[in-house]
């Protein structure tokens, strides 16, 4: 899909974070359309996530203890009545609604609603500026370009585990998409095990 408004740079790693936590990729890459939509939304500022984060998890969202439970803004509260109404259609908001919002909380709306219709892919969450090769270490330019071997694959997922203590798929292919390198879900898994076979094997 087109490129991905975010409010800021931190927006877009609060939202990678959430995806990850949450491991809601599927084929591809792809994320649940439902999650990606209504964290998009609640992800949008640190004050919006820092109070809402703990109603979220893998097996749902509790949208209506966090409007019972949290004070917002009256913009606040339409966003987080679309992103409900998103995530699994339990709170009803018009349109006209939006016409209230501020232009970045308006652009978050049509964006969300652009996700849940689209979909959205772990590679469109990443800043176009993280996948440059100029900005890349010479090890990193052959995954770049598409020339990248199933040993430097697996160098660079070991790389990835120990970096940013990965345990989950979804965190080491966020890592890999980020040094340029788009690989499938469950390719990133099978190598994974791949790799810890191998370190627990060396560690005998």
């Amino acid at each position: 899909m087109a490129q991905l408004f975010f409010k800021s740079t931190p927006h877009r790693a609060r939202l990678q974070e959430a995806i990850q936590q949450i491991d809601k990729v599927y084929e591809e890459g792809k994320l649940d359309v439902e999650y990606a939509s209504a964290l998009y939304i609640l992800t949008s500022t640190v004050a919006m996530w820092q109070r809402t984060q703990s109603y979220v998890h893998r097996h749902g969202i509790g949208f209506d203890e966090i409007l019972q439970d949290i004070n917002f803004s009256s913009g606040e509260e339409r966003l987080v009545r679309l992103a409900a109404s998103l995530f699994n259609d339990t709170q009803h908001i018009d349109p006209v609604e939006f016409v209230h919002l501020d232009d970045a909380n308006f652009t978050i709306a049509l964006q969300a609603i652009k996700i849940r219709r689209n979909g959205v892919r772990v590679a469109d969450l990443i800043a176009p500026t993280d996948t440059n090769p100029h900005q890349l270490s010479d090890g990193f330019i052959g995954a770049v370009t598409g020339e990248i071997t199933q040993e430097r694959t697996l160098t660079l997922i070991e790389q990835a585990m120990k970096e940013v203590d990965a345990v989950t798929p979804v965190q080491v292919q966020v890592w890999l998409v980020q040094h340029g390198v788009d690989l499938p879900i469950e390719q990133v898994a099978g190598n994974m095990k791949i790799v810890s076979e191998t370190i627990d094997g060396e560690g005998e």
